[in-house]
């Protein structure tokens, strides 16, 4: 005879710890003064600049991201921009202005193509990176990534 098991969310012979995902938000304040002052070769030469790549978020292998935000508190140089992506990329935010306050949001897909869509999969630890555009020596933004943890 067939067996039945209740194995659906909340059932008895669940494991707890499997029972729920949890959406987390990593986050990280970009303030350009206090970026200069942690970095040798930023403080010589009293900028961000240009090309610059600063790793903001490290990924955790196994994490799911979904989106990402960033949140201009306090205005950059004028006509300033960043691209957020990995590898110095910008795959997930390309060309964001900085020079005004407001938030910006992406979902994945134009960059990472159409399969990717739902999210991007981390198999092995990556940093989320924010590369400036333009030298800058002022100004404040937070970036958020918006994701969850396979295990």
């Amino acid at each position: 005879m067939a067996e039945t098991v209740d194995y659906a969310i909340g059932g008895t012979t669940q494991p707890s710890q499997l029972r729920y995902a949890k959406l987390v938000v990593l986050k990280r304040v970009m303030k350009a003064t206090d970026i200069i002052a942690s970095n040798a070769v930023l403080t010589a030469a009293a900028k961000i600049a240009a090309g610059d790549i600063i790793q903001c978020i490290n990924i955790p292998a196994g994490f799911i991201a979904l989106k990402t935000v960033v949140d201009v508190t306090a205005v950059g140089t004028a006509a300033s921009t960043v691209d957020i992506g990995t590898g110095g990329g910008d795959q997930w935010q390309d060309g964001i202005d900085i020079a005004t306050a407001t938030v910006k949001m992406t979902l994945v897909g134009d960059d990472y193509g159409g399969d990717t869509v739902e999210g991007v999969s981390y198999a092995a630890t990556d940093t989320l990176d924010v590369t400036y555009v333009a030298d800058e020596i002022t100004g404040s933004f937070t970036v958020y990534l918006v994701g969850f943890m396979l295990n």
